[in-house]
């Protein structure tokens, strides 16, 4: 009985100090461009940006089953910096022609399409999904204004 016990207890006590590595990061939320993001978030006390939005792939084509996926793009910025930033995804959003943005190693590129903009990313020559936003979503996404799902209206 003490064995079975034993045996019980052990791994229970191993996967139980796995987690205590784990180290989390405060942020503060900077705006949101949809339901589903891009999100924009900051570290408090430096100036570390954090980029993230979810996005779909299908990981069966026979079945065409579908997963849920987040990427982040993480990058430091002063305000000036990232009111640049800002400034470039509006154009971009709003012009006929195609634009390309690089944060680091990631490379955003931003179509126009019916009523907003198909943003595109990639990471070192692979896809990592893409989205639709609208100037107005920019506004948003930078904090210019309050998240509202009704962004071509407002």
């Amino acid at each position: 009985m003490n064995k079975l016990f034993l045996l019980l207890f052990i791994p229970v006590v191993c996967f139980g100090q796995l987690d205590t590595n784990k180290q989390t990061i405060k942020v503060e939320f900077v705006g949101k461009a949809a339901r589903m993001g891009p999100f924009l978030k900051k570290t408090p006390d430096s100036q570390t940006y954090f980029l993230s939005y979810n996005y779909f792939k299908i990981v069966n084509k026979e079945t065409k089953k579908m997963e849920k996926r987040k990427h982040r793009v993480v990058f430091k910025s002063t305000e000036k910096k990232l009111e640049i930033l800002y400034n470039k995804f509006y154009v971009a959003c709003g012009s006929l022609e195609t634009t390309f943005i690089k944060i680091g190693e990631t490379l955003f590129e931003i179509k126009k399409a019916k009523y907003s903009a198909s943003v595109k990313v990639t990471k070192n020559n692979i896809s990592k999904g893409a989205f639709l936003m609208h100037q107005n979503q920019v506004d948003m996404l930078f904090g210019k204004r309050p998240f509202s799902p009704n962004f071509l209206f407002d």
